[in-house]
């Protein structure tokens, strides 16, 4: 359910893009996924509309302020992803000793270290896409319900094995 929830608003955003392009008439050819046009369109006007983003930036903040701002989101996306992905590098190993890590943790670290991605490219709009991200996985790790994790007393547990014993629920 969870993942159905976070690809929804990139199906979307995809569709809504696809219907600008296909409203503006411009010319797609070959066969495949009805995105890729969409995509490649996308793509190949992206870095267009940032430096557009950036020139009225500059135009209205003044040129070093602008620089400012793009050094300082790149600063701040190289130390985002950095810490996520140590971080995603425990949790994977972790998991190699077979410790329990829930997928919805994998998809919010990597939804972090895409939102630090975004930062790191210069330009407004995908500093706002990478706001987004960040707000969104950051909200999902506030509100989410916290995994329980089961350690055996008296010893390693290990995959396959049994484990037999009582459980008493301790807020009652």
């Amino acid at each position: 359910v969870s993942q159905m929830r976070s690809s929804r608003p990139i199906s979307e955003l995809v569709s809504f893009i696809c219907r600008i392009f296909t409203r503006s008439n411009l010319p797609c050819k070959g066969g495949g996924h009805p995105h890729t046009c969409c995509m490649r369109w996308f793509f190949l006007l992206l870095p267009w509309a940032e430096l557009f983003t950036l020139i009225k930036l500059g135009g209205s903040i003044g040129a070093l302020a602008t620089l400012f701002y793009v050094f300082a989101t790149f600063v701040l996306g190289m130390s985002i992803v950095r810490l996520q992905g140590m971080e995603l590098i425990g949790n994977l190993r972790q998991a190699e000793y077979g410790q329990f890590v829930s997928r919805q943790m994998l998809a919010s670290e990597l939804a972090v270290g895409l939102g630090g991605l975004l930062l790191i490219i210069p330009g407004l709009i995908t500093d706002t896409l990478g706001a987004v991200i960040l707000i969104s996985a950051l909200i999902q790790r506030v509100f989410a319900p916290k995994s329980v994790e089961i350690r055996p007393q008296g010893g390693e547990f290990r995959r396959g094995e049994t484990l037999e014993g009582e459980f008493r629920n301790l807020d009652d």
